[in-house]
């Protein structure tokens, strides 16, 4: 039988984690934090190819990880405090479920954080979510010191937990079975590590504070912020849904929209930055073009696809931001990795895209269609070939599309038992088309794409074009 995990007694490790101070996690968690699986995240880049832009953002999957196990744990010993209907919810091993949850949310990720899952992800049962959880439990399987840890404090049904934490499934359905494998009045623990239903979670509390640190880009939140929010939260019923949840004080709504506003300015300014994207754009390319010849050594020795990877986890354990220069040093004299090759070189070289101009419009509408219409509408001036001209779309939200996620977090009042629920602010989505010529695209061509796309624009009555080529 398991014990229960004693904050109070049972021993727990510290670090110091640079700018995040000092790290506190459970002890039980260094035997897993020291396995390959785990390791393997050291060298994954958070942010893709940023650095190649904002020379300081190249912190990894690692750090990331750390720190939002480390937000998780604070919060929980947080919420242990707290009682509901009389009675104390948090006990010592939901705080490990959580914080390990919080820990392992990252594991699936391949090179360059989501370019991979872009590329070769694209069935949806190949998420780098549910990778994570494949991996977790291979964690398990090829480590079992680290199995004989945790089973002093987990039972089979705990380590399920924490897979339904790293991805949840849709707990708000009225018309199903009760999906979670905890109680409802302890479904608030789904809110801390991947919060589905309005999003605000310890993940995404960690990546702006250490993105907006590391990319020099502010953002109207901090780590005071964040331990304000953790120690002022409380447990309570949810209004509409038949769970519990937590709330926050009403004196911190302004907090929170700085959060989700936050993440919309890092989306504009740092992830999707135009040369980012040219770069990211090549990066995909090259992926692309290396999938069928690229091989890893997978299982039983046998050679797997870079393409495959996914559907062997030993391939995919050796798949770090490393497998370009794989790429780059390949023997192979094959057309595709030869151009994989060129394509790469080019990045060494800082030969991107040229960045044309930028199409922002409001309209609801078919993205894959107004896509197409534009690059016809270029391609029309036939001073450009189909495959030297990169259109690419992107979408700016508060992590919920069109709608304000503001409105699905919950407020208390102070001495008051009134839940407050904030009304929706609508200007929260912003869609454009990012255009970009070959980079040798010369100054009289560029000016023709941008006045071409100025008489699009004035003839579907959108807002005229922002111009970026120099």
């Amino acid at each position: 039988m398991p014990k229960e995990w004693d904050p109070t007694s049972d021993r727990v490790m510290q670090f110091n984690n640079g700018s995040d101070g000092i790290v506190t996690l459970p002890k039980v968690f260094k035997c897993l934090i020291d396995t390959p699986e785990f390791q393997r995240l050291r060298g994954i880049k958070q942010l893709g190819s940023a650095l190649l832009v904002f020379p300081n953002a190249d912190h990894c999957r690692f750090v990331h990880s750390l720190g939002t196990a480390s937000l998780a744990f604070q919060f929980m010993m947080e919420l242990r405090k707290q009682t509901y209907d009389g009675k104390k919810l948090v006990k010592g091993n939901d705080i490990l479920a959580v914080s390990l949850a919080a820990l392992c949310h990252d594991l699936g990720h391949g090179p360059f954080s989501h370019m991979y899952e872009e590329v070769f992800l694209t069935d949806v049962h190949q998420r780098h979510e549910t990778l994570s959880i494949k991996l977790f439990e291979k964690i398990f399987v090829d480590n079992p010191d680290v199995k004989k840890a945790f089973d002093e404090y987990f039972d089979e049904n705990t380590y399920k937990l924490v897979c339904q934490l790293i991805d949840p499934p849709n707990y708000c359905k009225t018309d199903q079975e009760w999906p979670l494998l905890v109680e409802r009045e302890k479904a608030f623990i789904f809110g801390i590590v991947s919060n589905s239903l309005n999003g605000l979670d310890v993940d995404k509390l960690d990546y702006l504070i250490r993105d907006s640190e590391r990319s020099g880009i502010p953002v109207s939140i901090n780590k005071n912020v964040v331990q304000l929010l953790f120690e002022s939260a409380q447990i309570v019923k949810h209004p509409i849904h038949d769970f519990t949840w937590i709330a926050f004080p009403d004196k911190y709504t302004g907090n929170v929209k700085n959060i989700f506003e936050a993440r919309k300015r890092l989306h504009e300014e740092l992830y999707n930055h135009r040369v980012i994207i040219a770069i990211a754009e090549m990066l995909k390319h090259a992926l692309q073009c290396a999938g069928d010849d690229l091989e890893i050594l997978g299982s039983n020795n046998n050679p797997i696809k870079l393409k495959n990877c996914s559907n062997d986890l030993n391939a995919y354990l050796k798949l770090k931001d490393s497998v370009v220069d794989f790429i780059a040093n390949s023997f192979s004299t094959e057309p595709k990795m030869l151009q994989a090759k060129m394509i790469l070189k080019n990045i060494e070289l800082r030969k991107f895209p040229r960045v044309v101009a930028k199409l922002d419009y409001l309209k609801e509408t078919d993205n894959n269609a107004f896509e197409k219409e534009v690059r016809n509408e270029i391609l029309q001036l036939g001073i450009i070939d189909n495959s030297k001209l990169v259109t690419v779309m992107k979408v700016f939200h508060f992590g919920k599309g069109y709608h304000n996620p503001i409105v699905d977090v919950l407020f208390y009042v102070r001495n008051s038992d009134a839940l407050v629920r904030h009304a929706e602010d609508t200007n929260c989505y912003r869609t454009c088309l990012f255009v970009f010529a070959h980079d040798n695209c010369s100054d009289d061509d560029a000016r023709s794409i941008y006045e071409k796309l100025v008489s699009f624009a004035q003839k579907k009555g959108l807002q005229p074009p922002t111009k970026l080529y120099t």
